[in-house]
């Protein structure tokens, strides 16, 4: 008998060992994990940062285009009435007339190449 108990004794500690190192091993995954939890926390911190940047500069964007939109139908509907004095004007015989369109014509051409060339 005196077998059996010393045999149940290592079998114990044999049991107490594996357990022991199983346990360890959990806590090392679960320190792991832990890590590597914070490590994807900090991850999504910066992509939520730039998630934020992002969406700014998109409505800064939409803003300026919104902004452009608005000046480049003020323009049109000021090029639309000019285009339809133009039109009324050319409509006229009066040689004067012409002459003074050609001439305006020119200058704006003019003004157009000092304005691009310097």
């Amino acid at each position: 008998m005196a077998w059996n108990s010393d045999r149940g004794g290592r079998g114990g500690n044999k049991n107490d060992n594996f357990i022991n190192q199983n346990k360890q091993q959990q806590q090392m995954l679960m320190q792991q994990q832990d890590e590597q939890l914070e490590e994807l926390g900090r991850v999504a911190e910066r992509l939520h940062t730039n998630a934020q940047l992002i969406n700014n500069e998109i409505v800064d964007q939409q803003r300026a285009l919104t902004d452009l939109d608005q000046d480049i139908d003020q323009q049109a509907d000021k090029l639309n009435f000019v285009m339809k004095r133009m039109a009324k004007l050319l409509k006229t015989n009066d040689s004067n007339q012409l002459g003074l369109v050609l001439a305006l014509f020119l200058i704006f051409i003019f003004l157009l190449f000092v304005l691009i060339y310097t």
